[in-house]
């Protein structure tokens, strides 16, 4: 059949060939990076909303610490309870950032890294809340001055903690 076809037909038919098969690779890239850009916003998106998340974090944890040391150091029984009242006020916002992030981090695209420093978030706000308890207790049953020593030996540096690892969330998502 090839030599009933002129050079020409050949020619013509070789060139249609190589033309349809540009057009089909240019679709199916055209299709792939369309696939690849809805991705790439979905996933920016959602590291821009779980760094949100976790600057909340760090500033209702940031307020909290200054308002325990605030609250202990008191010396106005009322004025320390304004100080308590805050690091409530707090903690609901800290409630209101952590249920968004805790859903977001349940989808099966979570990144291990994330996983593992949202579990060592989770530990210390845990173990932190406990001891601003024991301390803001302590302060107003045994006064200010145990309260302050429990605080620098214990509470201090479980917010320093706590905040390092907000950080280090933050910085895994940038």
């Amino acid at each position: 059949m090839n030599k009933q076809m002129s050079v020409s037909k050949r020619l013509g038919l070789g060139f249609f060939v190589i033309l349809a098969l540009m057009a089909v690779v240019a679709m199916v890239s055209a299709l792939k990076v369309d696939t690849i850009d809805r991705t790439m916003k979905s996933i920016s998106s959602q590291a821009g909303l779980k760094q949100r998340y976790a600057i909340n974090f760090r500033g209702s944890v940031h307020d909290r610490a200054i308002a325990v040391r605030d609250a202990v150091s008191a010396a106005d029984a009322d004025f320390a309870r304004g100080r308590v009242a805050e690091i409530d006020h707090l903690a609901k916002l800290y409630a209101d950032s952590a249920g968004p992030m805790k859903a977001m981090l349940a989808q099966r695209t979570a990144d291990p890294v994330e996983l593992q420093l949202m579990g060592q978030i989770e530990a210390i706000e845990a173990k932190t809340n406990d001891l601003t308890r024991k301390v803001v207790d302590m302060r107003f049953a045994q006064g200010s001055e145990r309260a302050y020593a429990f605080l620098l030996e214990n509470v201090a540096g479980a917010y320093s903690e706590w905040l390092r690892l907000i950080n280090a969330f933050i910085d895994h998502q940038e």
